[in-house]
């Protein structure tokens, strides 16, 4: 997902949610949401992080990984 699920039939939104939550219960990956500029990945992701400019997307992972490396 890009943050902001859309299409012209159905419920993406929903949709999305529902494979988020049922990877995440499955346990056989882990799903973190960086948004850009787009607080969707708030509602949608358990583990998320906002960003305002892309030029902060790699201290974003890069957080990501740490909070995982020192939270386990």
């Amino acid at each position: 997902s890009d943050g902001s699920p859309a299409c012209m039939r159905g419920d993406a939104d929903w949709y999305t949610r529902e494979v988020i939550n049922s990877i995440e219960k499955s346990g056989v990956a882990e799903m973190y949401g960086i948004g850009i500029m787009d607080e969707n990945v708030v509602r949608l992701y358990k583990h998320h992080e906002v960003i305002n400019d892309a030029s902060e997307l790699e201290s974003a992972v890069l957080n990501v990984i740490k909070r995982k490396v020192i939270n386990s």
